[in-house]
């Protein structure tokens, strides 16, 4: 699944930037790539300095639409492209990203900071979506360790032995690491 979205990058890459039906192309095989990858896939924003679109299955048609997006990962392109592009990738289950940013990773030989999760959320959540919110910030802290290059594995274990050598919960740990992480 990897190497699908690699490929479709690497089309991308190659392609002069507009006209849109070039982007067209290329941009449905990245989405079909990513809903092979992962299945809770909703979509992905694209900016350059020549465009901004919205892409994908699951991406709102009206303006002002709500994206249900439960976890994101932004991935920020600079080397082989006319000019910088920034994908934001929007999925419906929390922790989607984690493993497909690792991969992406190692197999771009990208630097890690290039993949940030879950900084796209929608800012405004309701007392509905606690569980998502901690569940995102887990995924935050778990995604700074990976970073950092632990396995995710160990960075999960990470977490966990701080929230109980201090004794406090999973999203506290993971809030006062974050706090405290610089890239």
């Amino acid at each position: 699944m990897v190497h699908s979205v690699r490929a479709a990058l690497d089309l991308l890459s190659v392609a002069p930037v507009p006209p849109e039906a070039c982007l067209s192309f290329h941009f449905d095989l990245l989405s079909d790539a990513l809903v092979a990858a992962v299945p809770s896939f909703l979509g992905f924003t694209a900016q350059a300095e020549q465009f901004s679109l919205s892409w994908g299955p699951g991406m709102p048609t009206q303006p002002g639409g709500v994206l249900p997006a439960a976890s994101t990962l932004r991935w920020q392109l600079t080397s082989d492209l006319p000019a910088p592009l920034t994908l934001v990738m929007y999925a419906a289950i929390a922790g989607a990203w984690v493993d497909l940013s690792a991969d992406l990773a190692w197999l771009t030989c990208g630097p890690p900071q290039s993949f940030i999760i879950d900084r796209d959320l929608p800012a405004v959540m309701s007392a509905d979506f606690t569980a998502l919110t901690d569940a995102s910030i887990v995924n935050q802290a778990t995604g700074a360790l990976i970073e950092r290059g632990l396995p995710p594995d160990e960075a999960t274990a990470y977490l966990i032995d701080t929230a109980r050598n201090e004794d406090t919960d999973l999203t506290t740990a993971a809030a006062t690491f974050l706090a405290t992480f610089s890239p």
